[in-house]
């Protein structure tokens, strides 16, 4: 048990290492976006499909569906597909490592160093990479500080969506 006279300075300790760890974790949140963005963009000028964006691929997913576009749209609908399935992905290599970041951050770099190295003679499996890495990257960021971070309307969506599949394999359930 504290002494009462120290109480006081405890608290405010601990105050101050809460605000930290909320910079930290604003700061974290921030950089993986930009990651996400510039992966993007790379990816979008390297093959002219989106890797992380995936309101842009169902938009161009909706315009292959009404122009009968058989072989854009099988090829959207894998990357959609492909998308979902890094969310899951993320959200079970996040709880086989007990939520900690640095195992799921490893295996989204590998990813991207992967994709990054692939010969562009064939883009498609170094997308597929990027794409699942992107995946994973939006599951490893569900919440800042108890905060749920906020995504874009279909890239939320679809994210939401594949945590809860890979929340769903590995037997979890949500309230709520």
């Amino acid at each position: 048990m504290l002494p009462s006279s120290l109480k006081p300075m405890v608290n405010t300790a601990l105050q101050h290492q809460h605000k930290w760890r909320g910079r930290v974790g604003l700061t974290l949140v921030a950089s993986l976006s930009v990651l996400a963005g510039m992966t993007d963009a790379i990816g979008f000028m390297a093959s002219g499909d989106f890797v992380s964006f995936m309101s842009g691929n169902t938009t161009r997913l909706a315009v292959a569906i009404s122009e009968g576009d058989l072989g854009l749209t099988g090829r959207l609908t894998l990357l959609v597909a492909t998308f979902i399935l890094g969310n899951a992905l993320g959200v079970i290599i996040s709880r086989v490592s007990k939520r900690h970041a640095l195992p799921l951050l490893l295996c989204i770099a590998t990813l991207l160093c992967g994709a990054a190295a692939w010969p562009m003679a064939e883009p498609l499996p170094a997308v597929l990479a990027a794409i699942i890495a992107m995946g994973m990257l939006n599951a490893a960021v569900e919440q800042v500080n108890g905060l749920p971070v906020g995504l874009t309307y279909v890239t939320g969506a679809l994210s939401r969506f594949g945590r809860g599949l890979g929340r769903w394999m590995l037997g979890e359930r949500r309230n709520g």
